[in-house]
């Protein structure tokens, strides 16, 4: 009896689905600097078109703070993209968050503000403070799920 050699197949492991959870967590441990930033936008603007030394210093904070959104923003979206897929009732919010963030991800804050008083880093900047109100928007639907955390 000839016996032909089979290669073994590994067992298939379905992609786990991310838990409502896990997904609130993600968006909790980040919202705050995000809130924060948004909420500073206008001050941050007038600190950028100042001309005292305390204007300056305000407007590299500032900066610093885009950068941040942003890295948080590229951050959360991997957490998120990394989990699986959401569960059904939360299919149109993950894809809404992952939206918002989107622009704060791509902005390249970090990069093209290597030189704070460049044209790159205004864009970049803009680019995270025309987008932010959005995101927040986005975050407050996140409240009833962060709750059950």
């Amino acid at each position: 009896m000839d016996h032909a050699k089979q290669t073994p197949t590994p067992p298939h492991h379905p992609r786990l689905a991310a838990s409502a959870d896990q997904l609130a967590s993600i968006i909790s441990n980040n919202e705050q600097a995000w809130r924060d930033y948004e909420a500073n936008i206008d001050s941050c603007t007038k600190a950028g078109e100042g001309v005292t030394p305390d204007d300056y210093i305000r407007a590299m904070g500032c900066i610093k703070n885009a950068q941040n959104a942003s890295n948080l923003a590229r951050s959360a979206t991997d957490a998120i993209l990394a989990l699986g897929p959401p569960p059904p009732e939360l299919t149109v919010l993950v894809t809404e968050t992952l939206n918002a963030l989107a622009p704060l991800s791509k902005s390249n804050a970090a990069t093209s503000c290597q030189d704070a008083t460049s044209d790159r880093c205004a864009k970049a900047v803009d680019q995270i403070d025309e987008t932010a109100p959005t995101l927040v928007e986005v975050l407050d639907q996140w409240t009833p799920y962060e709750q059950l955390k």
